[in-house]
């Protein structure tokens, strides 16, 4: 009809658990009923229950601190330890955290101070892990250091580098073309010795029997 009764409004309940999910079970207590037509009712119970409830992971901020070095090796890959992962947003001292990882990649492989440095694919762990989220699964900070990879005289001109390769091969050439020349005789010139050739040629018409 139209009697005048409601239940007092209420702005708080209680959830089943406090874990993430749907279709949970949200209890209120303590109803009472309001109105000038109140007297007249009775709540069959003062509190109720529904799984009328929703709990959504809570979103964490992944970064990267600290300083990630390394020598010049003419690659991008960053060592990581796991000092240079922190994470915010964590509720008290629930258990969440991120799971480790050992590898990023540089923005350039040159040398230089607060260098880009990226991690993909970041990942919670924890027994609280499935209550959270990551806001984003990858992180970028200006943590990366690359410093100059200094040379020796065996880097620059070791068995395997160009020059040395190079000057063998000159010297095979070098010494090649001397056997050459004294193979067929030279004078001081440097050009071929006739006079030799033709002494050569006297003795042999001299001494067929010789030749």
């Amino acid at each position: 009809g139209t009697e005048a009764v409601s239940l007092t409004p209420v702005t708080a309940g209680t959830y089943d658990t406090k874990t993430v999910g749907t279709g949970k079970g949200v209890t209120v207590t303590g109803l009472t009923l309001t109105g000038t037509d109140a007297a007249n009712y009775a709540l069959a119970s003062t509190t109720v229950t529904g799984t009328i409830g929703t709990i959504t992971a809570k979103a964490l901020t992944a970064s990267l601190t600290g300083m990630a070095s390394k020598v010049y090796d003419g690659t991008t890959g960053a060592t990581l330890t796991a000092g240079n992962l922190d994470l915010t947003g964590v509720l008290g001292t629930e258990a969440v955290s991120l799971t480790p990882v050992t590898a990023g990649t540089y923005d350039t492989k040159t040398v230089g101070t607060g260098k880009g440095v990226t991690v993909t694919g970041l990942t919670l762990t924890g027994t609280d892990a499935a209550n959270y989220t990551l806001a984003s699964t990858t992180v970028t900070g200006a943590i990366g250091t690359i410093t100059a990879k200094a040379l020796t005289d065996g880097d620059r001109d070791g068995p395997d580098s160009d020059r040395h390769r190079l000057r063998e091969l000159h010297a095979g050439l070098d010494h090649g073309h001397r056997r050459d020349r004294d193979d067929h005789g030279e004078g001081p010139d440097g050009e071929p010795d006739r006079h030799g050739e033709q002494g050569l040629r006297r003795h042999h018409d001299r001494h067929p029997d010789h030749g």
